[in-house]
Parts: C-alpha cells; sequence; structure tokens
C-alpha cells in the first residue's frame, strides 16, 4: 500500500492534483478497514487463532505433549482444550504402578504438566487458561474472563472434595468421605452451579462458551467414576452443559479413540 504512495510521489508535477486524491483516498480505506476490523463479532483472541490457524502448517505449528496418569482427573480438562483447539499433541499416559519412577522426572513431582516446543510447565488450571487463551474461549470481557477464572477455583474446591477420597487412611474413612460428599458437598456446590447456568443461557459465563464449561465437564467425568453413578441428574442444567460439550465436534472425536479407563 506505501509503495502506491511513493509511485505517486514519483508522478510528474502536473499531476499533483491525483497524487493528493490518491493519498486521501488510500488513506479513507486504512480508515474504513480499521472500522470494519472494530465491528467483527469475534473476540481478538478467536481472529488471533483463526489467523494463526490459516497461515501455519502442520509442521510450523507447536508441538503439544501432555502427561498424566491413564485416566481422567486433572488431565482431562487439558486433553480436551486441545482438541477443541484442533492442537495436535502426544497423549503421554502412564499407570498409577509407575508413579514413583515418573515423579523425579516433573517439575515439582507433579502431574499434569504441559510440554509445547520443548518448554515444561506445571500447574493444570494455568494451562488451561493458557489454551483457553489460544483458543479463544476466556470470555469476551476482562469480566468474563474474571469470572470464569472464578467458575474454575470455586470447581477446583469441589473437586477437592473428592481428592479427598483417596487421601483417606483406611476404607472406613474412604467411605465416610464418599457420604459426605453425596450428601454434603454435591448439593452444595451443584446447586449453585446449576442457578448460575440456568441464568447464562446454558453457560457458566455471559451466554457463551468458555473453558469454564469445558473443564467442568471434563472433571466431572472422574467425580462420576468414584461415586459410581451418575452426579448430575438432579440438575438439569448441568447435565445438558456436560452433553453441549461432549457433542463439540473435535471433543467427540479425541472422546471416541481415548482409552477407555476405569475413571
Amino acid at each position: 500500500m506505501f509503495d502506491l504512495i511513493i509511485i505517486a510521489y514519483n508522478i510528474s508535477n502536473t499531476e499533483k492534483t491525483d497524487v493528493v486524491f490518491l493519498i486521501e483516498l488510500l488513506w479513507h480505506s486504512i480508515g474504513e478497514m480499521a472500522i470494519e476490523k472494530k465491528k467483527s463479532p469475534l473476540s481478538e483472541s478467536q481472529i488471533k487463532r483463526m489467523d494463526r490457524v490459516g497461515k501455519e502448517d502442520k509442521n510450523m505449528a507447536p508441538k503439544y505433549k501432555v502427561t498424566y496418569f491413564n485416566f481422567t482427573g486433572l488431565g482431562e480438562p487439558i486433553r480436551y482444550l486441545l482438541a477443541y483447539g484442533n492442537f495436535d499433541f502426544e497423549d503421554n499416559r502412564f499407570e498409577m504402578a509407575d508413579w514413583p519412577k515418573i515423579k523425579p522426572t516433573t517439575p515439582f513431582g507433579q502431574v499434569p504438566f504441559l510440554e509445547v516446543d520443548g518448554k515444561v510447565i506445571n500447574q493444570s488450571s494455568a494451562i488451561c487458561r493458557y489454551l483457553a487463551k489460544q483458543c479463544g474461549l476466556v470470555g469476551k470481557s476482562d469480566w468474563d474472563a474474571l469470572e470464569a477464572d472464578a467458575v474454575v477455583d470455586t470447581i477446583t474446591d469441589f473437586r477437592l472434595q473428592y481428592s479427598a477420597y483417596f487421601k483417606a487412611p483406611n476404607e472406613e474413612a474412604k467411605a465416610k468421605q464418599l457420604e459426605d460428599v453425596r450428601n454434603i458437598h454435591n448439593p452444595n456446590f451443584l446447586s449453585k452451579f446449576e442457578e448460575k447456568v440456568k441464568k447464562n443461557g446454558g453457560h457458566f459465563v455471559n451466554n457463551q462458551l468458555t473453558w469454564a464449561d469445558i473443564y467442568f465437564a471434563a472433571v466431572t467425568e472422574l467425580m462420576a467414576g468414584i461415586l459410581k453413578e451418575p452426579v448430575l441428574d438432579k440438575y438439569p442444567n448441568l447435565k445438558a452443559l456436560k452433553e453441549k460439550v461432549e457433542a463439540i465436534p473435535n471433543i467427540a472425536a479425541y472422546r471416541e479413540k481415548r482409552p477407555k479407563t476405569m475413571f
């Protein structure tokens, strides 16, 4: 575009009026383009994501590898988001019996962790938030992003009640923890989640799909596996949200090919 302006200035003096007109026309066009971009219904992160997908081929795209146990748990939200974004990724699973051998090789002795082009990062929520930004799933505004973060943190508080089952010292303590989950924690958290989703058009945040929806759908799989019974049957809006996420084509394709596990 600016080459045209330079060429125009090289035209003879008798054409200076035309040159001025051309410059004004180009300047007006630039302004119109900026206005049109502003009108776009897509968020800036979604536009960047589309641009990246359009410009990169398979060899140029980042190489992802997620390492976690061979079950759903905290690895599943990461896998869901990688699938949603149509990222090629290595799903590196290992069995519980191999954990003592693998633990010393992990950041801070924790899983899951993500490798991106050889760089390694831990902390599942931080990883999910990073991937959500790549996919345009953090919300349309800073407030949306804050709400999504708050939902995920609250889901984590809820999930920890299930995690306590694995840390219980004996079978009696485990049975007591499951009873508390059924009778106290499930009604407390799920009833509030149900109301929030009902008010937000079937999503957690502002009538739109965000990573909070995907995170919820993924972690509730482990919950149902631990209880050995459905968790969301009493909560129609939450159940519908989970089914909606699982029906997203890329996530559905991942679920179809993933290994079958106990939970």
